[in-house]
């Protein structure tokens, strides 16, 4: 197990009730900038890595776990290397237990790049933001002048053309619309966004003309309360853009008033944050998800099995666990090489995965061991799908360079009421059932 934690891409540490370390992976003393893990794990050796006020955050969080005050904490730190430079990272901490004792285990993923890069779009937003406002205020004024100084007919053109060139020189989408909620000007990102080339298209045009109804719908009703009230709004919205694609967007819109205070319309800003979500989204597959076979990890298993379960018992519908261990694995790596048992893992997964429904759940618990949540599911029926997935199974045929290499899997059952009624018995049954599966002789499905 300690082999496989060393591989893990993000950070593990265990700590006890005073922070004391316990353990730590590979990958965080990387983080820390250390070469093994004698300095962290000395008595008060963690601390040394954490500025004071950030060390009794991770205490507190520490302490509401032990207490069961909460079942899982997350919480960003700024941390102190031991080359005294200094990185964000992402504690991501459960409850365990270690050597007969609740420990807490924190996940650690480095978080440095994501906040330069929100620290970064959070600049560019505000910047957006500041020239919305003098755009609003550049406007205010040119009116102001037709009206009111005639003879300055030739300055107020001119201002009216700067104001034309710095609106085509945002990079982001930029519009202004009027009381009706029709388009009455717009730069050419606004217009590439919806896949047009000339600006003028859009003039005239509304977000029922431009958008799907749903979306219409929203923004017509977020527009309405805007001019209601004033000021500005901030939201962040899915849209399609012109090529089909799913795009996040983050709006800002401010009311367009006259000389007279009165409004006249809307202007928006859009910042299209899609890249950010798709790093995000990424942050949390690393962070839920077995890197080598796209099973959820142990953690991200047991979370879904302790919501499943919750439903199933709130309901009072059937539920199965299942336990599945791959016959003899030791052997298929130590005479065809790992690289050939990964890629009996991977397929393994993947015919499981083939066979499942949407509300079923597979998590890799650790080496050639998987588990299974089947909600809705009665102990007959999981037998049923569990040897269909042995017979399945044991027809994969795995290509490794000395030729194609079979395996066979043995899986125990156990199913909720019956086995018990939280998840750590039943995985118990389940296992207490997979090992008479493998001492019958393997490659068979046994219930407990």
């Amino acid at each position: 197990m300690g082999a496989l934690i060393d591989r893990l891409l993000n950070g593990v540490l265990i700590v006890d009730s005073t922070l004391r370390p316990l353990y730590a992976n590979r990958e965080l003393l990387r983080l820390l900038g250390l070469p093994d893990a004698e300095p962290l794990l000395q008595p008060g050796g963690l601390g040394r890595f954490l500025p004071e006020d950030n060390r009794q955050i991770l205490l507190d969080m520490t302490n509401r776990l032990l207490s069961r005050q909460s079942l899982r904490a997350t919480q960003r730190l700024e941390v102190v290397r031991a080359d005294k430079s200094t990185l964000w990272l992402d504690f991501s901490a459960a409850l365990a237990r270690w050597a007969d004792r609740d420990v807490v285990q924190i996940a650690v993923l480095d978080a440095t790049e994501r906040v330069t890069h929100e620290s970064e779009l959070e600049f560019n937003r505000a910047q957006l933001e500041n020239q919305a406002v003098e755009l609003v205020a550049l406007a205010e004024d040119l009116n102001a002048e037709r009206e009111q100084l005639e003879a300055a007919r030739q300055d107020a053109d001119e201002g009216q053309r700067f104001l034309q060139t710095l609106i085509a020189t945002i990079p982001n989408p930029f519009f202004h619309q009027d009381l009706e909620g029709k388009v009455r000007g717009c730069n050419a990102a606004f217009a590439a966004l919806h896949g047009r080339v000339h600006r003028t298209d859009l003039f005239g045009l509304a977000v029922r003309d431009l958008s799907d109804p749903a979306f219409a719908s929203r923004t017509e009703k977020l527009d309405a309360e805007l001019l209601a009230k004033g000021g500005n709004v901030f939201y962040e919205a899915v849209s399609v853009d012109a090529e089909g694609r799913a795009r996040t967007m983050i709006y800002n819109k401010a009311v367009l008033t006259d000389a007279a205070g009165q409004a006249v319309g809307l202007v928006a800003v859009i910042t299209d944050i899609t890249e950010q979500k798709r790093m995000e989204e990424a942050l949390r597959r690393l962070a839920t998800t077995d890197p080598l076979t796209g099973a959820l990890n142990r953690r991200a298993f047991m979370d879904a099995a302790r919501r499943d379960l919750a439903l199933a018992q709130r309901h009072g519908e059937p539920l199965t666990v299942a336990l599945a261990d791959i016959d003899h694995f030791k052997r298929v790596n130590d005479l065809h090489g790992h690289a050939t048992g990964d890629e009996a893992l991977k397929q393994f997964v993947g015919t499981v995965q083939g066979a499942l429904r949407a509300s079923d759940v597979l998590g890799r618990m650790g080496g050639e061991e998987f588990a299974l949540i089947l909600p809705h599911t009665a102990l007959a029926s999981a037998m049923l799908l569990a040897e269909r997935l042995r017979q399945t199974l044991a027809t994969l045929r795995v290509r490794g360079p000395s030729g194609e290499v079979d395996f066979t899997v043995s899986i125990g059952l156990a199913e909720l009421g019956t086995h018990g009624t939280t998840i750590d018995t039943l995985l118990q049954a389940a296992d207490e059932a997979l090992y008479r599966a493998k001492s019958a002789g393997r490659n068979r499905v046994i219930a407990a």
